[in-house]
């Protein structure tokens, strides 16, 4: 419904338009949800000639940074997104917009990020972040400053990961953004037990889990479920462990991505239950959930 509805609004409005540009990115993310990248694509090369051509207006950074985080999400049209976020990097100096200049900062991290340059993308998320806060756009500060924070912890600095994840939640839950909030607590859990704060640790994973079971997604509930079970098992909970691990194994099996990931964590449980036999029949379960590539 809201795929149709944007089609139907990029028709009625004139071309061009900042409403006409905001429906065809509606139109772009709804399809990309659907499967279809196409018009994510399409909207890309238009936003790449406009910014080619030197339009540096808000709304076409902006537009261009959100169609490039869709390409490099979904890993569509490298070569397309590449050429987006250079056009979108050449414009940004011109652009007076604070918060589109925050959303094309938001969109080189991610793009440092795929290309695996961490350090970049740790400093394109922290001006992204001000810029967005200074702009009074507190849901995308809000995510890029969550963001940052998952940086920080692929970087294995915790310390600073947490500082950005409890920055995030506390904006989360003042601004009434539930989902972003769930994702605070998610990673919370995992940065906290790295700085052998378990108690705290475990408190923040159970509070994902019961903010995902509530809106309903089983990915990353799913996932909360894992690191749970990994927390449990650190603390020498094995019963609750095994219990918890079980529960995500379920959860993810229509979940191709955390499948794998799920019965490999059981095997790892049940090893450290001392259930070998178990542990190895859980392993070999892992393969046939793998994807073909890495089987």
């Amino acid at each position: 419904k809201v795929c149709d509805c944007a089609k139907r609004a990029s028709k009625l409005l004139p071309e061009g338009s900042s409403l006409w540009l905001s429906a065809k990115v509606n139109e772009a993310m709804s399809s990309a949800l659907l499967g279809d990248l196409g018009p994510a694509g399409s909207l890309a090369t238009l936003l790449c000639i406009l910014l080619e051509g030197g339009d540096v207006s808000g709304n076409v950074l902006a537009a261009g940074a959100r169609a490039g985080a869709m390409l490099l999400r979904y890993h569509a049209n490298p070569e397309l997104a590449s050429r987006l976020v250079r056009a979108l990097g050449d414009a940004m100096p011109s652009c007076k917009d604070e918060r589109a200049v925050g959303a094309v900062l938001a969109s080189l991290a991610t793009h440092a990020i795929t290309r695996g340059e961490l350090e970049d993308a740790l400093d394109f998320g922290m001006s992204a972040a001000a810029s967005l806060e200074a702009a009074r756009d507190m849901r995308n500060a809000c995510m890029t400053r969550l963001n940052t924070g998952y940086t920080l912890m692929l970087l294995g600095q915790w310390a600073r990961a947490e500082t950005q994840l409890a920055n995030g939640l506390a904006l989360a839950e003042r601004a009434g953004l539930r989902a972003l909030a769930a994702l605070a607590h998610h990673n919370l859990g995992p940065t906290l037990a790295n700085l052998d704060a378990v108690d705290r640790a475990e408190e923040h994973e159970r509070e994902a889990i019961r903010a995902y079971a509530e809106q309903g997604d089983k990915r990353l509930l799913t996932a909360s479920r894992y690191y749970l079970a990994r927390l449990l098992l650190a603390r020498g909970k094995l019963d609750e462990a095994d219990a918890e691990m079980r529960r995500a194994r379920d959860e993810a099996a229509s979940i191709p991505s955390l499948a794998p990931l799920a019965s490999a964590g059981l095997a790892f449980v049940l090893l450290a239950s001392g259930r070998t036999a178990e542990a190895l029949q859980a392993a070999r379960d892992v393969r046939p959930r793998l994807p073909r590539h890495a089987r």
